[in-house]
């Protein structure tokens, strides 16, 4: 539980005296410092992060290891142990943020919770697996990464935590993909949609249409299915 509180992108500050964490603390029988604890191995275990506790645990070690490995099954487990206290939204308590315990709205508000940090954990797991830098250009800046889906959310539940359907992309490059003005081959080439090459704008022809050909850094872990990426020549690319 204190690892969904700690991927939730909503938390905001991890000290006792947020309400989330003295809420968690109440509900597993610890004192807030301890959940801060906690949150901090995980802290300095998270290469998307800077900090956190360096005294870490074998098991919390080989927790956050499924977190990069098994994304899915962590948002499963997280999901459940939450489920299993009792109901109430993933967040400050009802009144304070002004949500109805009853009837569709918690729902929604706990499915939305949900999905942000099961897109977290996506996310980590992606960039971890391409070292924080981005597949095309190299860039370095977290800032600036995506972890870009190659067949998209909507379009494949099963496989919306797979790290194998992410490409770790810089922002630009992450949209170009998004909507098809580029892909990548079968060899983990660049593609470059012909809508880009028939333009007369230097910064598109600097930094897109000159990646024509360019090999992407494949990942030690999870590289890219060869699967989705036909999916996206084939379905979302455009020629």
């Amino acid at each position: 539980m204190a690892l969904g509180l700690y991927l939730d992108p909503l938390l905001g500050s991890q000290d006792k005296s947020n309400d989330r964490i003295i809420d968690l603390a109440k509900r597993i029988g610890r004192s807030p410092d301890s959940v801060v604890f906690k949150m901090a191995n995980f802290k300095h275990l998270d290469p998307t992060a800077v900090g956190g506790f360096s005294n870490v645990g074998a098991r919390d070690r080989e927790l956050w290891d499924d977190v990069l490995n098994r994304p899915r099954q962590i948002h499963e487990a997280v999901s459940e142990a939450w489920a299993n206290e009792e109901p109430l939204v993933d967040g400050p308590s009802h009144e304070m943020i002004g949500i109805n315990t009853e009837g569709p709205q918690l729902t929604e508000a706990m499915s939305t919770t949900k999905s942000r940090r099961g897109q977290d954990l996506f996310r980590r797991a992606v960039l971890n697996a391409y070292q924080n830098r981005c597949c095309v250009t190299g860039v370095g800046d977290t800032r600036l990464l995506v972890a870009s889906h190659i067949k998209p959310w909507r379009d494949d539940k099963e496989n919306r935590l797979n790290p194998t359907n992410g490409l770790c992309l810089n922002v630009l490059h992450d949209k170009a993909f998004d909507i098809g003005l580029i892909t990548v081959g079968e060899d983990y080439r660049i593609k470059v949609s012909s809508i880009l090459k028939d333009n007369d704008e230097d910064f598109l022809n600097l930094n897109l249409v000159s990646y024509e050909g360019v090999s992407i850094g494949l990942p030690q872990t999870h590289q890219p299915s060869q699967e989705f990426l036909a999916h996206h020549r084939q379905h979302i690319f455009t020629p």
